[in-house]
Order: structure tokens, then C-alpha cells, then sequence
């Protein structure tokens, strides 16, 4: 599921690592695909916002339930390609470079919906979500671009199409089962977990993965965060994670993230609503 940072066949079947100089331009070329795509998104948000101003204001005028039944869709379609639009932009830009209080199940609503939107059609992508799902103090931006990073993994480990299920529930791990998971302290998280059915990785590869350092050759694909990345980001949160697999038999990544107290005032505050910020203000 994640993948090693390669470069092309050597000529005999096999892959070689990447010079300096090859990593270099991979690396321009994404800065350069990266601004290309924030101009596109810019452009296209211009395009959508006169559809979001009119809907509302026709919508009075027209009394013919087939039509209203179109408007609806088109709203439904322009919201979901507004959140994409956003959903880019957030992520080329690195906004919410703050800590924050997150509502994860909302964030889990739009990494899905734009899995579900993008990914090629031979991938089902589901979501289970706990209804009482806490909070999680954390970078928005980067939390969102974990995820993203995730499912992107798992759609490279499915090239003949499969199942990638998102997760997330609220958990309680005790000093017994702390000590068994590596890097892991006692107390109450939320866990999040990208599974795909793809094709997996061999134990050799998945134990060394599990390191608490990581060897380059297995640290990401050169396109985004890689497993080293990932567990840093996570770290930073005092969070950690863990990564199962087998081959022909898909992956599972675990992330835990530090719970956070609901406050007393919202009972229930991770209950998604569509349009609602992902990240809760402060009381």
C-alpha cells in the first residue's frame, strides 16, 4: 500500500533507486503540476460561485416539481465540486498551519466524498464512522493531506479495482495494550484506518515499515507524504501509527490521534453537518 521511492526499470525487470538529480526534477515537476492545479482551482471556483448565487434565487420562481427535482441535483452536484475545488486548494496552500479542534467526522466525510469522486470507478470507497465521535486537537491541513495521502496509496495498490473502507471510532488503550504497540501511551484516542484490499506487502517489508526508523528506500513514493512523513505528522500530535499487510491480501494503517474532551456546552459535536467547518471555534 505504501509505496517505495523508485525510480524506472534498470533494463533487467528490476527497479532502481532514484539519483539526486532524478529526485530533484520529480521534485520540480510536482512544484510545477502542484501550482498548475491551484490556477485550475481558482478557475473553476470562479466558474461556481455564480451557480451557487443563482440556485437560491431561482429556486422562488419555479413551481414545476420536475425542475425543482433538477435544481436539486445541480445543487447537490455543484456543492460536491465546490468542496473539491477546496479540498485542492487546501492542500496546495497548507492552510490551517495552527493546531485546532477538528471535527473528525467531518473531515472523514469530505476525504471520502473525494475519494468517491476521483478515484477510477472499479474502486468502491465506504465509510464507518462512530456517531459520537470526538474531537481531536491538531493541524487541519495536515491531517487532511495524511488521509488524502493514504487513500491515494490504496488506489495504487488496487489497479484491477477492489474495496478502500475509511474508519474512524473512538478508543481507550490501557497501559497493557500500550505496551504492546510501539511508540503508544495509555488513554483515550480517536483511530482512524484506511483499509484496501489491493495488493499488500510481504512481512519482511511491513516489519520494517514498522520501525521507528524507516529505511529511505521505504519511506514514500516521491509524490506526497510517505510513511516516514506520516508518522512524523502524527507524532507531532502525540499520536502514532501502526501499518498491517499481506501479500494479495490488502493493508490496513492505523493512526491514533489524542482524544479531546467534549465540552459540556456541545454534547454531541462531531455530529456531521453538510456546509458545517471542519474545525470547531473555541468557546
Amino acid at each position: 500500500m505504501l509505496n517505495a521511492d523508485i525510480g524506472p526499470a534498470d533494463g533487467h525487470g528490476s527497479q532502481r533507486a532514484m539519483s539526486p538529480a532524478e529526485q530533484a526534477l520529480r521534485s520540480r515537476r510536482l512544484e510545477d503540476i502542484g501550482l498548475l492545479a491551484t490556477r485550475a482551482a481558482h478557475d473553476l471556483n470562479n466558474m461556481l460561485t455564480p451557480m451557487m448565487i443563482a440556485m437560491p434565487i431561482l429556486r422562488p420562481t419555479i413551481a414545476d416539481p420536475v425542475a425543482l427535482g433538477l435544481l436539486d441535483s445541480l445543487e447537490k452536484t455543484v456543492g460536491r465540486a465546490t468542496g473539491l475545488v477546496r479540498q485542492i486548494l487546501d492542500y496546495a496552500q497548507g492552510a490551517g498551519s495552527q493546531y485546532q479542534s477538528v471535527l473528525v467526522r467531518q473531515l472523514m466525510e469530505e476525504v471520502t466524498n473525494f475519494a468517491r469522486e476521483t478515484f477510477p470507478r472499479n474502486i468502491r470507497v465506504e465509510m464507518q464512522v462512530s456517531s459520537d465521535l470526538w474531537n481531536v486537537d491538531a493541524n487541519l491541513s495536515h491531517l487532511n493531506q495524511v488521509l488524502l495521502r493514504l487513500c491515494v496509496n490504496a488506489c495504487n495498490a488496487m489497479p484491477k479495482g477492489g474495496l478502500l473502507v475509511l474508519r474512524a471510532e473512538n478508543c481507550f488503550l490501557d497501559g497493557q495494550a500500550a505496551a504492546s504497540i510501539e511508540g503508544a501511551r495509555a488513554g483515550t484516542y480517536v483511530r482512524l484506518l484506511v483499509e484496501d484490499s489491493g495488493n499488500g506487502s510481504p512481512p519482511a517489508m511491513v516489519a520494517r515499515m514498522n520501525e521507528p526508523l524507516i529505511p529511505a528506500a521505504l519511506a514514500g513514493d516521491g509524490t506526497g507524504l510517505g510513511l516516514s512523513t506520516i508518522r512524523e505528522v502524527i507524532k507531532e500530535i502525540k499520536g502514532f501509527v501502526r501499518l498491517s499487510s499481506a501479500v494479495d491480501n490488502g493493508s490496513l494503517v492505523q493512526i491514533y490521534l489524542p482524544a479531546q474532551e467534549p465540552r459540556l456546552e456541545d454534547p454531541n459535536p462531531a455530529v456531521f453537518q453538510p456546509g458545517k467547518p471542519l474545525v470547531q471555534a473555541p468557546a
